[in-house]
């Protein structure tokens, strides 16, 4: 498989100089079908067996964009596919939800984002559990049978200007001024590389690579929610940004 060379070394030392994946980590990649999330596909794809953490993917389809978010959708199940990595895709009706739960589209897109992560998170504990039961004790594959949970989020460093620039038209203190963390509870991991070395997504699948089939989304999960959390409350996710040493 062609490797992305500097950009690959990059990213891997920027996760771990921030500690974003401990041994054995699930890690949950949330991809929108764009260029920013593909590319993060790509390089944890490639990073996963040297820095042992287990991957799977998730895609939200908010029924806001029409055929244009559906494009996204069948783009992400195709790479998920073509990688071999288990994916769950939700299509949950952001508009109708923001109106029955009486917020905005910003905070129900959020609501149901976490709610897909969260949902997610405990399968692959489960199935992680499960095989670090049946796995030999010290086994380095399974080192843990309650493995950590961290979502990948593909913010790079024009996400990272852009937020420091709405911080300082606001008026902001010193929490602000540090801009997108790469860690954090709520947040994303792909924050240290130039958009340049994000627009073009590998290409490159090769089958005799890909660990697991994909894993789509049962019928019974693209089902309507109840309000998932209450406004006063938020789940404690963590998040990672492991693309956002780069720039677009």
């Amino acid at each position: 498989m062609e490797k992305r060379g500097p950009v690959l070394l990059k990213v891997k030392n920027y996760i771990m100089e921030n500690h974003m994946i401990p041994c054995g980590t699930a890690v949950i990649a949330a991809v929108s079908g764009g260029a920013d999330s593909m590319t993060m596909l790509d390089l944890l794809y490639q990073l996963q067996g040297e820095l042992n953490f287990s991957l799977q993917a998730v895609h939200v389809n908010h029924r806001i964009r029409g055929e244009e978010a559906d494009r996204d959708s069948r783009a992400t199940e195709e790479a998920c596919q073509k990688y071999g990595v288990p994916y769950q895709v939700f299509n949950r009706d952001v508009p109708s939800l923001a109106e029955k739960w009486g917020i905005g589209l910003e905070e129900a897109g959020r609501r149901v984002r976490a709610e897909a992560f969260e949902k997610t998170g405990f399968r692959m504990c489960t199935e992680l559990s499960e095989k670090a039961a049946g796995s030999d004790a010290g086994s380095p594959k399974f080192p843990s049978a309650s493995p950590e949970v961290r979502i990948a989020l593909a913010h790079n460093q024009n996400d990272q200007a852009e937020t420091l620039l709405h911080h300082l038209a606001r008026g902001t203190g010193l929490t602000g001024l540090a801009g997108i963390r790469p860690v954090s509870k709520m947040a994303k991991p792909a924050n240290t590389s130039p958009a340049s070395e994000t627009a073009e997504p590998a290409n490159t699948f090769p089958a005799s690579e890909t660990a697991k089939p994909a894993n789509p989304c049962p019928a019974s999960e693209t089902a309507e929610l109840a309000n998932p959390f209450p406004a006063s409350e938020t789940p404690g996710l963590t998040y990672i940004r492991p693309i956002l040493c780069l720039t677009r």
